[in-house]
């Protein structure tokens, strides 16, 4: 019975020891309201918690309020902190293991971060000193969240960057996934990616223009500098911004990121009354601003003679942001009149050759020139090309004409390219025995482009 009541005794003091330890470990939600020191126990409900913010527990800084925590307290996060106000940190901080900050407020980090847990960024954060998220620490800069960086940021482990990235330094992630804004500096500035970038199909560059002084100069422009990684991986938005009444000029270039670069950007947003050039070379991406007077980049526009028509060929480069090519013809060089509608490598920095059969041009005299409009509205008109067809003569004979396909010429002929009316070609071929067999898919009337060592005729043929 003795031995009974003992061990009774025993296992009332046990169950009491734990029902103590459980109380101790319950949660606590700590909440700040207020202006003033995070240390200043008289604005914490129910009591000041410490810089030490433990598993379960939770601190979340009121809205209205302005929370700082002073050099010497290390705020260390191990439970929930949630800043819906505004909190200036002036020692090291972080959040490990399964703690977490819920930033929709903004944060002015004067201090080392060092992020080993979660942070997810709704509001903004100014990081004035190194912030570093790293081994199994997850970091989200959310759409609606800005990352202000003055020194570095490295960041690796589970990442999402949609929101805005801005400011001056480096970032050192691998091939920093891009979906959301990179403006670089204060207007302007630079930012450095020393372990890749990949610009995402969802994401936007952002450059602002001020002047001439110099890439990250005050009265001069943004740049991002991008080494090691995968380099420049380029996709997505690129937008230009001319900032502080800046009016460039036909000539004027600037250096808006180096690189080893790849892909090419997918929309284009630049400025209205300009034409742009968006040079992307090997190891840099050029903005340049190109002659008013010419369509675009157009490298040149001639006209010739072609048997009985006029065959016109150009050649353009960098079509961004402008709509399909207009052939313009006159006989008196004025009282233009649309001929005919080309369409266009839209978006294409590429180098692109066009031509154009005109039938029955005038008999004398024949005046063209190129029309293009860009998306606001803009026209812009090419040089005029003159073709004169006082003697016109046909000296090649293509028969039968109609024919069920198999064509013969009445001379030596080198090749031939048969066409559309809208000038497309269709096909080419070498000639061998001055005939030609084309295939059943031809039906109809075409253009045929006859090469002789005398030069280049055309002649309307009939498929049968």
């Amino acid at each position: 019975m003795q031995n009974f009541k003992i061990l009774k005794k025993a296992l009332f003091l046990l169950i009491a020891f734990q029902f103590i330890a459980f109380t101790q470990l319950k949660s606590i939600d700590f909440i700040f309201d207020g202006i003033g020191m995070y240390t200043d126990a008289s604005l914490w409900t129910p009591h000041y918690p410490g810089g030490n913010i433990s598993v379960g527990n939770s601190v979340t800084i009121m809205a209205g309020s302005d929370c700082t925590v002073p050099t010497g307290t290390l705020l260390f996060i191990s439970g929930t902190l949630t800043n819906n106000a505004e909190m200036t940190i002036n020692n090291s901080w972080g959040a490990f293991g399964d703690g977490t900050l819920i930033n929709n407020g903004l944060i002015i980090s004067n201090a080392i971060v060092d992020n080993l847990g979660n942070i997810t960024n709704n509001g903004e954060i100014i990081s004035n000193d190194n912030f570093s998220s790293q081994g199994n620490g997850t970091f989200i800069n959310a759409t609606a969240g800005t990352i202000t960086i003055n020194t570095t940021m490295i960041a690796f482990g589970i990442l999402e960057f949609d929101g805005l990235l801005r400011g001056i330094g480096d970032v050192v992630s691998t091939d920093y996934p891009n979906e959301g804004v990179i403006s670089p500096g204060f207007s302007p500035g630079i930012i450095s990616f020393s372990s890749g970038l990949n610009l995402g199909l969802a994401g936007t560059l952002e450059i602002e223009i001020e002047g001439y002084a110099g890439a990250g100069l005050t009265g001069g422009h943004d740049q991002i500098q991008v080494t090691n990684g995968s380099g420049l991986v380029i996709n997505g938005t690129l937008s230009v911004i001319l900032a502080n009444g800046f009016i460039p000029v036909v000539g004027d270039q600037w250096i808006i990121a180096t690189g080893t670069t790849s892909g090419a950007f997918s929309t284009l947003d630049l400025p209205s009354g300009y034409n742009w050039l968006v040079d992307i070379t090997a190891n840099s991406i050029i903005l340049e601003i190109v002659d008013t007077t010419l369509p675009l980049a157009l490298l040149n526009f001639e006209g010739k003679q072609s048997g009985e028509n006029v065959h016109l060929n150009w050649t353009a480069s960098s079509e961004l942001n402008a709509t399909a090519w207009t052939i313009q013809h006159s006989t008196e060089s004025e009282n233009w009149k649309d001929i005919a509608v080309i369409h266009d490598n839209t978006n294409s920095t590429n180098i692109n050759e066009y031509s154009y059969i005109h039938l029955k041009p005038a008999t004398k005299n024949n005046y063209y020139r190129l029309s293009k409009e860009d998306h606001n509205g803009n026209y812009i008109l090419s040089e005029v090309v003159h073709v004169n067809l006082d003697s016109r003569q046909v000296t090649t004979h293509v028969y039968p004409n109609p024919s069920y396909g198999l064509i013969y010429f009445n001379k030596d002929v080198n090749s031939i390219i048969l066409r559309d009316f809208s000038g497309k070609q269709l096909m080419k071929r070498k000639i061998n025995d001055n005939s030609l067999l084309l295939g059943q898919e031809y039906k109809g009337m075409y253009i045929l482009e006859i090469h002789t060592e005398q030069g280049i005729e055309t002649q309307k043929v009939f498929l049968k």
